[in-house]
């Protein structure tokens, strides 16, 4: 919580007051701190769909490949474990999963391409949708995981959510899909 009220700054410096005492078989050493840390502050990571890729239909499961880019601004690696993520989109469709563990270096971005499964609700809503051509549907992308510390200061995991939002075309005319709403095929 202390990072969050200060993205946006370059740094934070933290006042550190106190005393320290060494206890050692020769006696005790006392020595006095008061130093200023200068601490960078670190930038949590953009997530960017890049592209989507139609793989096919089953029984209602819609077979997608997302393109996406994670992008590490600090200048430190980030390690991401325990990844999942979820999207939604306008109450009409749903999709989650589980990731292998992301590293990326500092000051570098990684291409991850997941393959997902989505489920449609609102099936009725949907074809009246394709019918009047308004299928094209805002969805929100939420990848969450856990971190090392970015700072280098503290050595437990962070909780870590990247957000990323959009448009995705449930039904393209021009593509060439096998389903039963497929009534035009892309001519050779």
């Amino acid at each position: 919580t202390g990072i969050l009220k200060h993205q946006g700054e370059d740094s934070v410096s933290i006042h550190i007051v106190g005393k320290i005492v060494y206890t050692t078989i020769f006696g005790q050493i006392t020595s006095d701190i008061d130093r200023v840390v200068t601490v960078k502050v670190p930038i949590p990571p953009t997530l960017i769909v890049r592209q989507v890729d139609f793989l096919g239909q089953k029984e209602g499961v819609f077979n997608l490949l997302l393109h996406t880019t994670l992008v590490n601004r600090n200048e430190r690696e980030l390690e991401m474990n325990d990844v999942s993520y979820y999207a939604t989109g306008d109450d009409i469709l749903e999709l989650k999963g589980f990731l292998p563990n992301i590293s990326i270096a500092a000051l570098d971005s990684t291409r991850i391409v997941i393959p997902v499964s989505m489920t449609l609700k609102k099936k009725m809503g949907l074809v009246s949708r394709i019918i009047l051509d308004k299928d094209i549907v805002a969805y929100n992308f939420v990848m969450n995981g856990t971190i090392s510390s970015l700072t280098g200061l503290a050595d437990e995991d962070m909780k870590l959510s990247v957000h990323t939002t959009g448009y995705i075309e449930l039904f393209d005319r021009e593509r060439v899909v096998n389903t039963k709403l497929a009534w035009k095929k892309k001519k050779n």
